[in-house]
């Protein structure tokens, strides 16, 4: 059995972020590692500005920072070690879907580097395609999504994800998404190129957030779910056990 261990860094938003468990953590104020106490205090003082650390390597300062030896380097002994069953490192649609299908058979710790709401899902903005009307057909769907990639599709895949959507999507109508729906309460269904059906379901035109809002409160209210925000991994250790 090889477990994995995430090396961790929280970001310095003005507000100490708690440390990881199965995660060993260093608090950063993106340039030099500090404590958060540290970092509130100088930038009180107008001496430094506390901002999010956005991959620090790629985008490190080529100034050195003036007030360095005001800032105090964390001993490795300060690091907490929490242990998880599951290991999540990202929140938007791909890892909260995944965390709430594994908190049934442990806990699960969740990882991102700002609020858990802040990333690419929330601003998609057209909607999830679906064979939802009977007038449809999953192979009018598979053939819509062949021709629009050319050909040059894995056939395959396409298949299991036309077959499979309806189901996805009326999974996030159950933990919540409140989609666009018409008079009689049907979900409203949309049309859009390369489509030769209506199969597109959405909210207004704010689809990602109102899927991302749905998975987010529902990962939130379950009891072996943990989040870990203004965090970021920087290693991935296997280490052999017996």
């Amino acid at each position: 059995m090889a477990p994995l261990v995430a090396v961790t860094r929280s970001s310095c938003k003005l507000q100490p972020a708690a440390a990881p468990l199965h995660v060993r953590g260093r608090r950063t104020n993106g340039i030099h590692r500090a404590s958060a106490a540290t970092c509130m205090r100088l930038a009180r003082r107008g001496a430094v500005t506390c901002r999010a650390d956005v991959n620090s390597d790629a985008f490190r300062s080529p100034y050195e920072n003036p007030y360095r030896e005001f800032l105090p380097v964390r001993s490795s002994n300060s690091r907490s070690v929490r242990q998880f069953d599951y290991l999540v490192l990202g929140s938007g649609i791909a890892g909260l879907s995944y965390a709430l299908k594994v908190a049934e058979y442990g806990s699960v710790a969740i990882i991102t580097k700002d609020y858990a709401n802040e990333g690419c899902t929330q601003y998609a903005q057209g909607g999830v395609c679906a064979v939802l009307d009977k007038a449809d057909s999953v192979d009018s769907h598979v053939e819509d999504t062949m021709v629009a990639g050319a050909f040059l599709n894995d056939r395959n895949a396409v298949e299991v994800v036309c077959r499979e959507g309806p189901a996805q999507v009326l999974e996030l109508v159950r933990l919540g998404a409140d989609f666009t729906r018409n008079n009689d309460g049907s979900l409203h269904l949309t049309r859009e190129g390369g489509h030769t059906n209506r199969r597109i379901v959405h909210a207004a035109d704010l689809t990602g957030r109102e899927i991302e809002r749905a998975l987010l409160a529902s990962a939130r209210a379950h009891p072996n779910v943990s989040f870990f925000e203004h965090h970021q991994a920087t290693e991935l250790v296997v280490d052999e056990v017996s």
